[in-house]
């Protein structure tokens, strides 16, 4: 007679329980609320273990457990609108069954022919293949799960991104912060050659004020040349932000790119304010629109950073931007 250890059957369901609702939350932009989070993983844990104690075909029925992901999923989030609700519900058992998908497929690749033969059993009239599941194949199924869901996830929002658009776009570099519109542009695929990060381009004169002066000097009066900002950055250690960036312009001819890593880019999208740290600005002295409805190609990387709600985006704003003046 095989053993059920109650406190191991808890752990699982609650590190199950808890993975799916941080991967809803993922998935729909949502900040985590650890604590609201915790405690609905913990009763989705007792509810899971509970059919050792109580055999109640109610209690396990199907439309108990429909209610019972409902409560979860009002307990681990807070309350917006019905729209929203029954948002996070069709991306949890989205989810859910992902993760299931995975997890059988490892626990099946762990099992050898004799054992999925020995899985057959028969009910009644009909053969059953009845699979149990191992905490080795939860151990290896959930990343697999998280990492695929996200893979995946992240090519379907570059899909939906397959069109252009215009943002306004705000820069923050050593106690100053720029404004201004920037195009999306999906086909950027621009990157530092030696970090690989994310590089975005902006019209000189929107960020003028940002750069050392005698480099506004240069590109004023026309006699900049890239070829000598090596040698000038390696004697002076205010320029440690500052790269060249290699890239093909208009034309055929190969060319570079003046960069500086600001200390946060943000885009303003319909969802929240995206905000991203981990990429370069290259200057362009070139005119980016003739219409002059945006100055700046942001990279599509850009709009992968952390989304802050429009609510939460004055306060938290006002806080970086006294963040960024006491650096100066």
């Amino acid at each position: 007679m095989e053993s059920v250890y109650l406190d191991i059957l808890f752990l699982v369901n609650f590190i199950i329980d808890l993975s799916l609702l941080c991967m809803t939350a993922y998935y729909r932009n949502i900040k985590n609320q650890w604590l609201r989070m915790v405690s609905a993983a913990v009763i989705g844990a007792c509810y899971g273990s509970a059919w050792v104690l109580y055999q109640s075909p109610y209690l396990f029925s199907f439309a108990a457990k429909i209610i019972f992901s409902f409560l979860l999923i009002r307990i681990a989030f807070s309350w917006r609108n019905w729209q929203t609700f029954l948002q996070l519900i069709v991306s949890f058992y989205l989810i859910n069954f992902i993760a299931a998908g995975a997890i059988f497929a490892v626990q099946y690749m762990l099992l050898s022919q004799q054992k999925i033969l020995s899985q057959w059993i028969r009910i009644g009239n009909q053969n059953v293949w009845v699979l149990e599941t191992t905490v080795s194949a939860i151990v290896f199924g959930l990343p697999l799960a998280y990492l695929g869901f996200r893979s995946f996830w992240k090519n379907v929002k570059k899909q939906l991104k397959s069109k252009s658009w215009i943002y306004t776009c705000t820069i923050y570099y050593k106690g100053k912060v720029n404004t201004f519109n920037g195009l999306l542009d999906t086909g950027n695929q621009l990157a530092d050659p030696i970090s690989s990060r994310p590089v975005s381009i902006v019209e000189y004169q929107k960020v003028e004020n940002m750069i050392p002066s005698f480099v506004n000097t240069l590109y004023a009066d026309g006699s900049l040349n890239i070829a000598d900002l090596p040698r000038i950055f390696q004697k002076i250690s205010s320029f440690d932000n500052f790269t060249l960036i290699p890239y093909r312009g208009m034309g055929s001819e190969n060319k570079y790119l003046l960069a500086f890593k600001p200390d946060c880019f943000q885009v303003t999208t319909k969802e929240g304010v995206v905000d991203f740290q981990e990429g370069y600005i290259g200057i362009t002295t070139q005119v980016l629109s003739v219409i002059g409805d945006y100055s700046a190609i942001i990279h599509p990387d850009f709009l992968e950073g952390e989304i802050r709600k429009r609510e939460e985006t004055t306060y938290e704003n006002a806080n970086l931007e006294n963040q960024v003046l006491r650096q100066t």
